[in-house]
């Protein structure tokens, strides 16, 4: 008995679940391929570090179409797009689930809200932050990027010390007892202050950072291609310099270290994991989401963060809304352990 050949229906089916089998293949393994790019290269490898600095959504946009063809033509090809999307959703785009955030609290006393933000220059423009500190009510609040002088508004009303200078504004609800930058034999603006506060439970170790943008070199890449390469390895360096001086100088503090700023250094560079990754990431043990911090031309990054020395837990860390900068503040309630956090 002969067997009926298949229609040219099927067999243009067949072909199409094929293709499809093969885009969806090929597209989870360009995901893998950048998941292993951030993870080893970004800061180290020019390309990568472009990759780790351009616009993540992007990666999911072959989902729209690939998710509603395996719907069509073959629902089983939906295991492995669940598969691409896991790997989008989190190594790439970074999503972040609390994690170790339960547990006895830490007393009043050992309890710290610090705001962080990066006001990029844009003091006229923030008329919505003093309304956003009056809510959220932090104890310490750092800000970089500003003029000389606090924002208009802020720090007025009775509790506040206040010290601002450079580009560096701290307004804490502890005395200030000492400050001091770190010395540099590099013509570098001042890009980080350190900070002695009197906290009820002991003194408080504060590092408010500003770090070397890669604005220009992710620009000369945009302009001059592969010859904008040099242009952007060099930032990396720079960045790599700073932080290791930062590191290197609050290896010889002791006591409770609180850091915050803006690193301009997502959490994937190899410059984070060499000198930060010690620290404890507020947003990355506490936060819920992707903590995009910086947005420009379409780019949503993660590179604002507060971190803190061991024996710090964060209890709860969100990003909040736009104020009138490129950045968004990033709030972090750290609670001091000590031993306990071991």
């Amino acid at each position: 008995m002969m067997q009926s050949l298949p229609s040219r229906s099927a067999r243009w089916r067949l072909l199409a679940r094929r293709v499809l089998f093969c885009l969806s293949s090929l597209y989870l393994a360009a995901l893998l391929l950048v998941w292993i790019l951030l993870a080893t290269a970004g800061d180290r490898w020019w390309p990568a570090t472009g990759i780790m600095f351009a616009p993540r959504w992007i990666w999911g946009l072959p989902l729209a179409l690939l998710i509603p063809a395996a719907l069509v033509l073959s629902r089983r090809l939906l295991w492995l797009l669940l598969g691409a999307a896991t790997v989008l959703v989190f190594p790439v785009m970074g999503l972040c689930l609390p994690w170790q955030i339960y547990g006895a609290e830490a007393p009043p006393e050992a309890k710290v809200r610090l705001f962080s933000l990066n006001v990029h220059w844009a003091e006229k423009k923030l008329t919505a932050l003093p309304e956003l500190i009056a809510e959220t009510d932090p104890d310490i609040v750092v800000l970089q990027g500003c003029s000389g002088r606090a924002p208009a508004g802020l720090f007025q009303e009775h509790g506040w010390h206040v010290y601002c200078q450079e580009q560096f504004c701290l307004g804490s609800r502890f005395p200030i007892l000492e400050t001091s930058v770190v010395e540099s034999p590099n013509p570098w603006k001042s890009w980080v202050r350190y900070y002695r506060l009197d906290a009820p439970d002991g003194p408080l170790h504060l590092f408010n950072l500003h770090l070397q943008t890669p604005r220009e070199g992710l620009v000369a890449v945009r302009h001059q291609g592969l010859e904008g390469g040099e242009t952007l390895e060099k930032n990396s360096a720079i960045r790599r310099e700073q932080s290791a001086a930062v590191a290197h100088w609050i290896g010889q503090v002791e006591g409770r270290v609180l850091i915050a700023g803006d690193f301009n250094t997502p959490p994937e560079s190899a410059i984070y994991r060499d000198y930060w990754s010690p620290f404890v990431n507020a947003f990355s043990q506490a936060g819920l989401g992707w903590g995009y911090t910086f947005y420009n031309n379409r780019t949503a990054t993660r590179i604002d963060h507060v971190l803190g020395s061991r024996g710090w837990r964060c209890r709860r860390c969100w990003v909040g809304p736009n104020v009138g900068s490129e950045h968004r503040p990033i709030i972090a309630d750290m609670e001091w352990l000590g031993g306990q956090a071991e």
